[in-house]
């Protein structure tokens, strides 16, 4: 959710739920590979108001293990990421054993990073932290709930599962999530996944444009993951604006069926 300058101040409710809002993920296992989508809305909180808007990244990638993770985009994110995606290369088949692993793994990075109160409560304890990585002709998805838990002097996971098919966090409580429930298959290619991703997170910011705005990708075919260019974004981004405009179009032309 980005990097707070106000450690020691208590925000306002008003923060509270603004921060909440923030930033929206989107997970896609296809056919070929997978496709990892985040809006890039970064905020620095003073006392009493949102003080600064800036872009960030929040995927980070290891192109050598094919994996990628996505994170609210501080600084333990990356830290974590790193470490990660090394004991993710080492790890075995086995998804829960190597999902055990990386648990110990976050906690065990948490620990060793000196963060506010502020910073783990609202902009790390409140998120999840994505991994999804592919080995030969499989896929493996990782998500990890952040928080505190049952003993508030220790911060860490909370939780977490494996998934295989697609997945969300951050505002998840934004309706445009309807879009990649009920679109998505696994039967999809790398282009319809990426279609379907990028409308996801766009649409998130025609719903809730304060928090929620801009689009980086990350996608993966076997042996081969890259981060889509500036050119490519602005295709997609051109796709979803026209595809919101031919469905309110459809709305307004529709016979009348009822009565």
């Amino acid at each position: 959710m980005g990097r707070s300058l106000a450690h020691d101040n208590d925000p306002s409710r008003e923060q509270k739920q603004y921060l909440k809002r923030m930033t929206l993920q989107v997970c896609l296992i296809g056919q070929d590979g997978f496709v990892l989508a985040s809006d890039t809305r970064g905020a620095r909180v003073g006392p009493g108001e949102i003080t600064q808007h800036y872009s960030t990244s929040k995927i980070y990638s290891d192109e050598r293990g094919c994996a990628a993770w996505c994170s609210s985009g501080h600084d333990l994110g990356k830290r974590l990421c790193e470490r990660l995606s090394a004991l993710f290369a080492e790890s075995t088949s086995d998804s829960q054993r190597t999902f055990t692993q990386l648990n110990h793994c976050v906690m065990d990075t948490a620990a060793e990073v000196q963060v506010s109160a502020f910073e783990r409560d609202m902009q790390l304890g409140k998120g999840k932290l994505l991994l999804v990585a592919q080995r030969e002709d499989e896929v493996k998805g990782f998500i990890f709930e952040l928080g505190w838990g049952t003993n508030s002097q220790k911060w860490g996971t909370v939780g977490g599962d494996c998934f295989k098919d697609k997945m969300s966090s951050g505002a998840t409580g934004n309706a445009a999530i309807f879009f990649s429930e009920r679109h998505y298959s696994k039967a999809l290619q790398e282009p319809e996944l990426l279609r379907l991703a990028a409308h996801t997170v766009l649409m998130g910011h025609q719903l809730d444009p304060g928090p929620i705005e801009g689009l980086e990708i990350v996608a993966c075919r076997p042996g081969a993951l890259r981060r889509l260019a500036q050119y490519e974004l602005e295709g997609l981004q051109s796709f979803s604006v026209a595809l919101d405009g031919l469905l309110s179009k459809q709305f307004g032309k529709a016979p009348d069926v009822i009565g």
